[in-house]
């Protein structure tokens, strides 16, 4: 007499369980995906130092107060002809320099995800070169995160990835909306609006040293999302003057995904130290 089969070993599993798997293989995917895009929010902000070839967050605190526009202000145009002009001129005397960076991505919950410490060093014209001291955390992060974002600081040094994200009048129609004191620095309060949806611009503001025309921060949200998973950027890069240039102090960039929440991307600028020619 056959023996009674046994349908036990053939039961399709519940289906709350294989609701639960795709869910966690859709958020590894979003999470990943996002992740390998932070590195486009920061080519954005990396091409502002460097004048075009052709043309000479929440963001609650960021500065010391809006003031009245003075009666004899520039225009938004004269600005930013300035700004181009004297970028161009602080390029062509920046000398070979090193700097440690921090880069680091904590998450929702405050837990550093993956962090890098790295020794920055910049040759002119236009060579940065990377060396990672140490590293901690998320392989995946330091993968698809850290190695692209110096890869891509690299390219904007080197002048190969072009002009399309530059801050320019190509790119951008800008707004003189007031004056702030920005960490101790006269500015001028620029609205920007980029020209087209594109990946590599930015909708936001900027603060503009009213002595030396320089930018002393930049503060928005990407004009394009790059992925439908992540429902919002926001990023805010700093600059303090060191010698007579304006440099890189802090990045920070606060991405919402859909899925796995809030993550902030950082990157802490130590001190620059000039090197002899």
């Amino acid at each position: 007499m056959p023996l009674p089969r046994s349908t036990s070993a053939h039961r399709p599993p519940p289906r709350r369980a294989a609701d639960n798997r795709l869910g966690r293989f859709v958020a590894s995917r979003a999470l990943r995906k996002h992740l390998f895009r932070l590195s486009l929010l920061f080519l954005l902000s990396l091409l502002v130092y460097r004048a075009p070839s052709e043309q000479a967050a929440s963001l609650n605190g960021l500065s010391d107060g809006l003031q009245e526009l003075a009666p004899h202000r520039p225009t938004a145009d004269q600005i930013i002809t300035q700004l181009l002009k004297s970028n161009k001129e602080r390029q062509s005397q920046l000398s070979s320099y090193v700097v440690p960076t921090t880069y680091r991505v904590v998450n929702s919950t405050g837990k550093v995800r993956a962090e890098a410490e790295v020794r920055l060093r910049y040759s002119p014209p236009g060579i940065k070169e990377f060396q990672v001291i140490s590293e901690t955390g998320s392989s995946l992060v330091r993968d698809r995160v850290f190695k692209p974002l110096m890869e891509v600081e690299a390219e904007s040094a080197s002048g190969r990835n072009g002009d399309r994200g530059a801050i320019s009048p190509a790119n951008y129609s800008f707004t003189l909306v007031g004056e702030e004191r920005i960490d101790g620095s006269h500015c001028y309060l620029l609205q920007v609006e980029p020209k087209r949806v594109d990946k590599y611009l930015f909708q936001g503001k900027i603060w503009i040293d009213s002595k030396d025309y320089a930018v002393v921060r930049i503060a928005g949200q990407l004009a394009k999302s790059p992925s439908f998973w992540i429902s919002r950027v926001d990023f805010v890069r700093s600059y303090r003057r060191v010698g007579t240039h304006w440099l890189p102090s802090r990045n920070e960039s606060i991405t919402r995904v859909r899925i796995s929440g809030r993550n902030v991307l950082t990157i802490d600028y130590g001190a620059y130290q000039f090197l002899s020619s």
